[in-house]
């Protein structure tokens, strides 16, 4: 059986692989990843954080997949640095994995991975739903990026957390995936600054996180 990863609903991948979702305060996976300040000090940080906020408070509402794309991930993901290397920020990239005789595969808006633009070899991060506030989705969005995750734990076939994130407009929301226990944040609003800054500095110990497991 071959299922693509848009295809996901949250009920198909519990029925289909067990998974449970755990509730927030049960989550020390997702509640350490979380554990940050709200707020940035380095100026030029704070600055280009501002110039994306204010983009993201202004058209939200109007921008298209693509320009919110452009235009607010693309800048903030950039800040992080996420490249070198041991691993990189891959963007709209193919992954499959098999998993009790289902097939799991398609493109994964971002991915941060260890191996290069021609081979992926290791997933730590997937993030999807770069989707406007004015449009709802016809798929199971929690169901799709799980789907996603769930092919990156199978990959990699070891006891590590696969993370994630999702984002609607101008929330952001976190995931986390160890064994079969998933758990989702509540969202963040990412055009106030305390909000910014909070989600940069979550994506910045993403980056610490990461660097310890490829070190």
């Amino acid at each position: 059986m071959i299922k693509s990863f848009k295809d996901w609903t949250i009920f198909d991948l519990e029925q289909n692989f067990g998974l449970q979702k755990q509730a927030i305060g049960d989550c020390e996976v997702l509640n350490d990843w979380l554990n940050v300040l709200d707020f940035v000090t380095d100026e030029r940080i704070i600055f280009e954080l501002d110039d994306i906020r204010t983009d993201l408070t202004e058209y939200a509402d109007i921008w298209n997949e693509e320009e919110l794309k452009a235009f607010f991930v693309f800048p903030l993901m950039r800040l992080i640095r996420f490249n070198n290397p041991k691993y990189k920020l891959f963007y709209e990239r193919k992954l499959s994995a098999k998993l009790n005789n289902i097939d799991l595969k398609g493109d994964v808006d971002a991915m941060i991975a260890s191996g290069t633009y021609n081979r992926i070899i290791k997933p730590f991060y997937c993030m999807h739903e770069y989707k406007p506030e004015s449009r709802k989705s016809v798929n199971d969005v929690r169901g799709q990026l799980l789907s996603e995750m769930l092919a990156a734990q199978t990959l990699n076939n070891d006891d590590k957390p696969i993370y994630g994130s999702y984002l609607n407009g101008r929330f952001w929301f976190f995931v986390t995936l160890i064994g079969n226990k998933y758990c989702f944040s509540n969202g963040f609003v990412a055009d106030s600054p305390k909000g910014l800054a909070y989600i940069f500095n979550c994506l910045m110990k993403l980056k610490a996180i990461i660097d310890e497991q490829v070190k």
